[in-house]
């Protein structure tokens, strides 16, 4: 996942990378999303893998996003929170989130 972009790897177990990919593409071509836009739906989505490795103790996984519960999140927004972070950018982070989260479903790799 780092290339052009100059993003760093992406911050979870090998399951994840194609379906992050997918969704990349997906944005890429059905949404013509910028590239701009490509980098900052990254950078919110590796913050959110890289604070859910740091919270569970290991690099996410499909099936430790299938158990997420509303604590894991809770605990997203307070971490999200605790750092100062503004409540515009929270809330777009959090589209992002919730957008992945539909394509997996959409795509039937996540209920």
């Amino acid at each position: 996942m780092a290339g052009a972009e100059g993003l760093k790897p992406l911050p979870a177990a090998g399951d994840l990378a194609e379906p992050v990919d997918a969704r990349r593409n997906w944005l890429k071509s059905e949404r013509r999303a910028a590239s701009l836009s490509l980098e900052a739906y990254e950078r919110d989505l590796f913050a959110f893998l890289a604070f859910l490795a740091e919270y569970q103790g290991a690099p996410p996984s499909l099936q430790s996003l299938r158990d997420l519960g509303r604590g894991d999140l809770r605990a997203w927004l307070a971490a999200r929170g605790g750092r100062g972070l503004k409540a515009t950018s929270t809330a777009r982070a959090l589209s992002v989130i919730r957008g992945f989260f539909r394509f997996l479903a959409r795509e039937g790799i996540l209920e």
